[in-house]
């Protein structure tokens, strides 16, 4: 009962989000929009929040019970959803300011990763990996180029070996 309580809470968060506020919406299934919103894709579903809120929806009601939150990060971390029609499947992206508002409505985080060579810091869990919370996706991203570029500690001297900027429920 407990598992189809956040099932059902998850599902309820994502498909009352706020629609973009780029589009002006017709109807439930007809939007328009300004030429000049256009980004990197012309995919209409890309644009349609409601519409990338109720294929997620859909997905996690597919799944079994004990793995729909770890589903919803991987289809967050992702930035896309795969969907089935038949035979067929097809990738759906996700506009990145809808992953934004998903991961605010239910408290989730930004974390950023560096793995580092071995001996360089000593960690928890002695796995050489530094990690840090963000509010977004911007500040996450932006500490992993830090460290790309200036290195362990700005001295240029230590890189990592592998950064990461995921989306995750429960820190570290």
């Amino acid at each position: 009962m407990v598992l189809s309580a956040k099932l059902e809470f998850l599902k309820k968060v994502i498909l009352e989000l706020p629609d973009n506020p780029n589009i002006k919406r017709l109807n439930s299934q007809c939007y328009v929009m300004s030429w000049s919103q256009l980004g990197i894709s012309w995919g209409p579903v890309y644009y349609d929040f409601k519409a990338q809120g109720k294929m997620i929806a859909q997905e996690l009601g597919k799944c079994e019970k004990e793995n729909i939150v770890n589903r919803l990060l991987d289809i967050l971390n992702e930035g896309k959803i795969v969907l089935k029609s038949g035979s067929t499947s097809y990738t759906e992206k996700l506009h990145p300011d809808f992953i934004q508002s998903v991961v605010t409505a239910l408290g989730l985080k930004w974390q950023s990763n560096a793995v580092w060579p071995k001996g360089v810091i000593s960690t928890i869990g002695d796995d050489d990996t530094t990690r840090d919370l963000h509010e977004n996706r911007s500040a996450a991203v932006a500490v992993c180029n830090t460290l790309m570029k200036d290195g362990f500690g700005g001295g240029g001297k230590v890189f990592p070996l592998r950064i990461s900027a995921d989306i995750v429920l429960y820190p570290y």
